[in-house]
């Protein structure tokens, strides 16, 4: 089973929020399960999506709440985000929602949405560094969880 983690993210503040769960979770999770920093991905998503049975997506957005709030967005909710919350153009609902026209999308999505607070400065501000340490945590418990698939004995 393909599992990937996929941090989305940009070199402007808070936006890279995405990046910096990844590194928080580098050497916590299983062998098996692959961690990837994309920048502003756009229609590449589609690309880091195709053949992974089991996706979890982290990214920034910009709703109106208060800068670090945490939220697990299910696929079907997209439809109710604006065509504009990302800050990478063509964003994540767009290029999920072209996976899923293309039958790309993984058997199991998880998207993880973290609320931007500054885009200017380097790092990310108090509030979303927390909360990316928060999801870090989270996630690598989840995976903890998670029952991994052992090959069949040979028989011998």
């Amino acid at each position: 089973m393909i599992r990937r983690v996929i941090g989305i993210g940009s070199p402007f503040g808070d936006d890279a929020v995405g990046w910096r769960v990844i590194e928080l979770l580098r050497g916590r999770l299983a062998p098996g399960v692959e961690l990837l920093a994309l920048d502003r991905p756009g229609p590449g998503l589609v690309t880091a999506l195709e053949g992974v049975e089991h996706a979890v997506i982290i990214d920034a957005i910009r709703s109106g709440e208060s800068a670090g709030t945490l939220r697990r967005i299910a696929f079907e909710a997209l439809e109710r985000i604006p065509d504009s919350p990302s800050s990478h153009g063509f964003g994540v609902a767009h290029a999920l929602r072209l996976a899923a026209a293309l039958g790309s999308l993984p058997p199991r999505l998880d998207i993880h949405t973290i609320e931007l607070g500054e885009l200017a400065g380097d790092g990310l501000s108090p509030e979303v560094e927390t909360a990316a340490q928060t999801l870090a945590e989270q996630l690598a418990d989840e995976f903890r969880a998670m029952p991994t698939r052992r090959c069949p004995a040979s028989a011998g």
